[in-house]
C-alpha cells in the first residue's frame, strides 16, 4: 500500500537548494519507486499552524520502501545537505490510499 512523505521546509539556502539538493533529491527517490507529487512556496493554511516556506508531497510504493531510502548511504550526504539549508518538519503517511484505490 502506498505511503506518503509531506514535508514542510523553510529554506535558508534556496540556490543551494534548489540546484543541488533538489535535482539530487528527485533523481534518487525515483530510484527508489518514489516520484514527486507536488512542491510549492504558494500554499495557504488553512487551520492550525504549518512552517512557512516549501511544501512538498512524495509518493513510495510502501512504507518499507521509504525506510529503506531514508536510512541508506545514498540519502545520508543528502539529509546532512538539507538540515544544513533548511529547517523542516516531515512527516509519513503509511498506508495510505487515495480516491482512486
Amino acid at each position: 500500500m502506498a505511503a506518503y512523505i509531506i514535508s514542510a521546509l523553510d529554506i535558508h539556502d534556496k540556490e543551494k537548494f534548489d540546484q543541488v539538493y533538489f535535482p539530487a533529491i528527485l533523481k534518487q527517490v525515483e530510484q527508489y519507486g518514489g516520484k514527486l507529487l507536488a512542491a510549492s512556496e504558494k500554499q495557504q493554511v488553512v487551520e492550525g499552524n504549518w512552517l512557512r516556506g516549501r511544501t512538498v508531497l512524495w509518493e513510495f510504493p510502501d512504507v518499507e520502501t521509504v525506510q529503506t531510502w531514508y536510512q541508506s548511504e545514498d540519502y545520508a550526504p543528502l539529509l546532512k545537505l538539507r538540515k544544513e539549508i533548511s529547517n523542516d518538519s516531515i512527516i509519513l503517511i503509511k498506508d495510505g490510499v487515495t480516491l482512486a484505490d
